[in-house]
């Protein structure tokens, strides 16, 4: 049997229990959480913001039975990078149309 510790992804579970239990890949791991899930010792929990994948949590404790609220994750430096540079873009070609509008 697993032992969740917390909400964790396939992947940190698959590292975490392999000396006990050894999983091929993968799909494996995923195939036994799906039977936990089916049996009712184990939650999917959806995917949070920033976040790529799903993450599991057991149902053996009640004080366990909800993870605390999801925060949103601040936006990336990329974004914000993007965002200026398209908002100079913006600001420029609104400066050239109405130049052109000027001279006709």
């Amino acid at each position: 049997m697993l032992a969740l510790r917390g909400s964790q992804t396939p992947g940190e579970l698959k590292a975490r229990v392999e000396r006990k239990q050894h999983f091929d890949d993968l799909a494996a791991m995923e195939e036994a959480l799906h039977r936990l899930i089916e049996r009712g010792f184990v939650v999917r929990r959806p995917r949070r913001p920033g976040q790529k994948e799903e993450r599991y949590a057991h149902r053996l404790s009640e004080d366990l039975e909800e993870d605390t609220p999801a925060t949103p994750a601040p936006p990336e430096r990329a974004d914000d990078d993007r965002l200026t540079r398209l908002e100079r873009q913006v600001a420029a070609l609104t400066s050239e149309v109405a130049q052109l509008r000027a001279e006709r």
